[in-house]
Formats: structure tokens, sequence, C-alpha cells
């Protein structure tokens, strides 16, 4: 797997949930041991994923809006 590959499943990598265990991600995961130029990619990576999930979740939800999508208004 080059760097490439390596990057591109990465990005879908979801720390803290069974993708830590999934061997999909095994290889990909051993390689940021040895390659330092990866896994400082790999830490911007994480933290830019923090911040958008921070993003996120503080952006206010109207509690119809569920209700909305489903009727398809």
């Amino acid at each position: 797997m080059d760097k490439a590959e390596i990057k591109r499943l990465l990005q879908s990598f979801r720390e803290g949930t069974e993708d830590t265990n999934d061997p999909v991600f095994s290889e990909a995961l051993a390689r940021l041991a040895s390659d330092p130029e990866l896994a400082a990619w790999f830490r911007a990576e994480q933290e830019f994923d923090a911040v958008m999930v921070e993003t996120f979740r503080s952006v206010p939800v109207v509690s119809s809006v569920k209700e909305r999508i489903l009727q398809g208004s």
C-alpha cells in the first residue's frame, strides 16, 4: 500500500470507534509508526476532524427538522 492509498483509507478512520481494531486499518495504522511524515499528516487530519465535529455540534438544530425532512417539506 502506497502513501496515497494509506491517506485515502485513513481519511475514513474514526478514532475511538471499532475502526481501531478493524483489520482494514491495521496496515495503514502500523505505517504511521515508521513514517514520520505520514504520522504528522494523520495527526493534522485527526485535529481537523475534531474541529469539524465540534463545529457541527455547536450548530443548533431546530427541533422539528427531523419531521420536516421525513415529510419532504
